[in-house]
């Protein structure tokens, strides 16, 4: 005995019921079926485990992506990352502020090269997870 049953109620609509309850599909016109309209409700209703796993793992990989971004922003904001360049390009900091700019530069692409790994994980995302920043480049952005 099968679970669903279908009917057509016009053109690609169809009324896909189990006895307990019913629901209105409507499918594309070069899969207009019973047998589509039931796959695809089952599909709704119970989703390959293989499906539900990929879009935890995106839904891990946005987060993950979104704490780095919050983390660098948090460690140098957008316009001291913007000053700081500028006065590194023009040749405005001391050698001891260079060095310290380029070891900011070094934890951002410690904490972009972490995200990934950060994702894969089944933890949650937290501050535990993420390289700590240097405290002199704390200090440096703090003046920019």
């Amino acid at each position: 005995m099968d679970l669903f049953t279908a009917e057509n109620t016009g053109g690609t609509m169809w009324r896909v019921t189990d006895g307990a309850g019913a629901w209105t599909v409507c499918l594309r016109a070069d899969d207009n079926s019973a047998a589509a309209a039931i796959a695809a409700l089952t599909e709704t209703l119970m989703p390959d485990p293989a499906a539900l796993a990929t879009q935890a793992a995106a839904a891990r990989s946005i987060e993950a992506r979104d704490a780095c971004r919050r983390g660098i922003l948090a460690v140098v904001p957008e316009t001291a990352q913007v000053n700081l360049t500028a006065a590194a390009a023009a040749g405005l900091l001391s050698p001891a502020d260079m060095a310290t700019f380029k070891a900011g530069l070094g934890w951002i692409a410690a904490m972009r090269a972490a995200w990934p790994t950060v994702a894969a994980s089944a933890s949650p995302v937290d501050a535990a997870d993420w390289p700590e920043p240097p405290t002199e480049v704390i200090a440096l952005a703090a003046r920019f």
